[in-house]
């Protein structure tokens, strides 16, 4: 009868070891997944930055292809902001 009631404590530790062990191998997944949830976010924030940049570079560029090939319209633009307002 003693042997039996061992055997059984000895059954139910092992089980609640396994249900422990279980759990962690769980949460690590749980983590790991949103670990790379995370990732997939940085990454696409780091794409919308990194094509905002290139648009903004883009639009440099053109506007800078215009100003080269109409001048005036830097010194009309720098003679709007530097006048002095009226009044």
């Amino acid at each position: 009868m003693l042997e039996r009631e061992a055997k059984r404590e000895k059954n139910l530790e092992t089980r609640a070891k396994e249900l422990r062990l279980a759990a962690k191998k769980a949460e690590a997944q749980a983590s790991k997944e949103k670990q790379g949830d995370d990732e997939e976010q940085e990454e696409q924030k780091l794409k919308d930055v990194e094509r905002e940049f290139f648009n903004l570079i883009s639009q440099v560029f053109v506007l800078s292809k215009v100003v080269r090939f109409v001048p005036r319209i830097q010194d009309v633009n720098l003679r709007i902001v530097c006048q002095p307002k009226s009044g």
